[in-house]
C-alpha cells in the first residue's frame, strides 16, 4: 500500500468518525460537509433519502446515539468502498415509547469530490 493510498484511508476513517460524532451532536452543519450533494442514502429499516432529508432525520428528529465498530475500507482511485457494523439507539418516542436499538451492516460509497475532500456518496444498510 502507497503512502497516498494510507492517507486516503486515514482521512475517509476521519470523516466517517466526524459524521457519527456530528449526527450524535445533531450538529447539521458538521454532518452537511461529511456528506456529498449527490448523497443516496438507504437505512436499514429501508427508507431512502438525499442529503436534505438524510440530515433532517438524523439531526433534527428524535435525539440518537450512532456507534461505529471497525470497518473495512477498499480504495479504487477516487472511490472507496466502508464496510463494516453499526448501531444507533434511539430515544423513546411517542411511536415508541421504550426507544429503539438499531444493529446494522452497511456498505458505504465514499467519493473524493472537486475540493480533494472524501463525502459520503451513497449507503445501504441491513438489519442484523
Amino acid at each position: 500500500m502507497t503512502s497516498t493510498e494510507i492517507s486516503d484511508i486515514e482521512a475517509i476513517r476521519a470523516a466517517e468518525a466526524r459524521r457519527v460524532a456530528a449526527i450524535t451532536s445533531r450538529n447539521q452543519a458538521s454532518l452537511s460537509e461529511t456528506l456529498s450533494d449527490d448523497l443516496d442514502y438507504m437505512h436499514s429499516t429501508g427508507l431512502r433519502e438525499g442529503k436534505a432529508d438524510f440530515i433532517k432525520t438524523t439531526t433534527g428528529g428524535t435525539p440518537r446515539v450512532m456507534s461505529r465498530s471497525d470497518f473495512d475500507v477498499q480504495l479504487y482511485g477516487d472511490i472507496a468502498l466502508v464496510m463494516g457494523e453499526y448501531g444507533v439507539a434511539i430515544q423513546p418516542e411517542p411511536e415508541f415509547p421504550q426507544g429503539r436499538s438499531i444493529r446494522a451492516s452497511g456498505l458505504s460509497v465514499w467519493r473524493r469530490e472537486g475540493d480533494g475532500k472524501w463525502r459520503l456518496y451513497a449507503h445501504h444498510g441491513t438489519n442484523l
